[in-house]
């Protein structure tokens, strides 16, 4: 594919359904599939790809007779003549759709362990305008669905599984969180907190919906869910302290309870009952009970300390003001605390309440880095931190004896920061040539974690324990 599509742009790609329609005598020409109503966009990718190579020869690939129909209009419309032919696939042969199948043969090829999250901030735009995302229950079964449809095709390619990313971001009540989580856009009048509890509901009987469905299909299939962790300590050893963090905790991984356990834990149904929160029916009982996950996934990127100022003097509610600087750890220049022992601490922590195998699935440091005369990047910082996380990880293995899956981290190539939607905020080993002011080829190239991190993974880490 690499040699057929030459240099394809990511949206390009994107449009790119269908290989074994091409065969030797269409090399050098770009395959379209597009199937779900979104003509004019690849339309407009063909016009610059066609500007950029002239003479190249386009063969689209539609599903339906319907959907041919809707591309020759288009195509009149915005004045493209230079498609030659326009295929039909019918029903008979639709299992010829296997691009994405040959991505994860591809990974297998090379030793990759494939894992899924079935949502990672990206619901539908129609859940949310249409339907009111997850504060509507008809989102679970439209979840429910699509989770069978991947679990079926994919069965015997991806055995690890996660069903929401992050899903307790959204106990910082924002709108941010909740339109990313649960596709829930606030309207005015809205209780923004009920709404949460509301949707994070509904998300979690759609989870253990989903669990169930994926053992049906597949026993070998394992199911997780994947929570953002962060440590929260308490400031001192003042009692008020203490109950403040012990409060945060509470507020922030009583989703994790209802994955692993089957059932919301006693503090937050207080909560409800104080707050007059009844949507909990005895069925969702029964389906959370039923639908436990088969290890906890989570990301790590720093811990939080907390001291108590005055407020919810009983409940010791989570209230985000209440965070405070640790001084005791050095700080991104986000302000994120650098914590190597946290994530021991963390994986403790779930360890101890949960005894379930755990999966580190995001781990990384965003930093500016600055691309030298000579073209590289000296990322030490980031070196550093990645190797200071994996030697607590294997710690918590070694000494503690928790039960691992895996480690991947956050994230091989810069992308814009989902936190602060930045291009400056820089996660990768790649550094891609774009800036806050909208500058730059989106050339790329390597820094210098990034021969570092694949000798880490040619020896399983073994590399950076070996006596010097």
């Amino acid at each position: 594919m690499a040699d057929l599509f030459g240099n394809v742009s990511r949206d390009e790609r994107q449009a790119i359904g269908v290989q074994r329609w091409v065969d030797n005598k269409l090399c050098g020409s770009l395959v379209y599939c597009t199937g779900f109503g979104k003509t004019r966009t690849a339309i407009m990718c063909m016009k610059r790809f066609l500007a950029k190579n002239p003479g190249r020869r386009i063969i689209i690939v539609v599903p339906t007779d319907a959907l041919q129909r809707q591309w020759l209009s288009d195509l009149t419309e915005q004045q493209v003549p230079m498609v030659y032919e326009v295929l039909i696939i019918n029903s008979v042969v639709k299992h010829e759709w296997t691009c994405d199948l040959l991505v994860l043969d591809e990974c297998h090829k090379y030793g990759i362990e494939p894992v899924i999250t079935l949502s990672h901030f990206e619901l539908p735009w129609a859940l949310a305008k249409e339907y009111g995302g997850f504060r509507n229950r008809q989102a679970i079964d439209m979840f429910v669905k699509f989770a069978k449809v991947c679990f079926e095709r994919y069965q015997h390619k991806v055995k690890y599984w996660m069903t929401f990313n992050e899903i307790n971001n959204q106990a910082d009540v924002t709108q941010h969180n909740l339109i990313q989580e649960g596709a829930v856009l606030l309207q005015e009048g809205d209780d923004a907190e009920y709404l949460m509890y509301l949707s994070a509901h509904h998300e979690l009987v759609a989870s253990a919906l989903a669990v169930k469905a994926a053992h049906e299909i597949n026993p070998d299939l394992q199911v997780g869910c994947m929570i953002g962790m962060n440590g929260v300590y308490p400031a001192s050893p003042k009692p008020e302290d203490v109950m403040n963090a012990l409060g945060a905790m509470h507020q922030k991984y009583w989703y994790v309870e209802v994955h692993a356990r089957g059932h919301y834990p006693r503090h937050i149904l207080k909560k409800f009952e104080r707050k007059g929160y009844d949507f909990i029916t005895e069925e969702d009982k029964k389906i959370l009970a039923e639908g436990k996950v088969d290890y906890i996934g989570f990301s790590y990127y720093m811990s939080f300390a907390t001291k108590y100022q005055g407020r919810n003097e009983k409940t010791f509610d989570y209230v985000p003001e209440d965070f405070v600087r640790n001084t005791y750890l050095k700080a991104s220049d986000w302000g994120w605390q650098i914590d190597p022992l946290g994530l021991r601490w963390c994986l403790n922590w779930f360890n101890d309440r949960f005894e379930l195998p755990m999966m580190i699935v995001e781990n990384g440091f965003g930093a500016y880095d600055k691309k030298e005369a000579d073209g590289t990047v000296d990322d030490q910082y980031r070196i550093d931190y990645l190797k200071e996380h994996i030697q607590a990880m294997k710690d918590a293995v070694e000494y503690d004896g928790v039960d691992l899956l895996g480690y991947t981290m956050w994230s091989p190539i810069d992308i814009v920061s989902a936190s602060t939607g930045e291009y400056d905020k820089r996660y990768g080993f790649i550094y891609v040539n774009y800036n806050n002011n909208h500058e730059g080829d989106f050339s790329r190239s390597k820094k210098k974690s990034f021969d570092w991190y694949k000798h880490v993974i040619e020896t399983n880490g073994a590399c950076l324990f070996e006596q010097k």
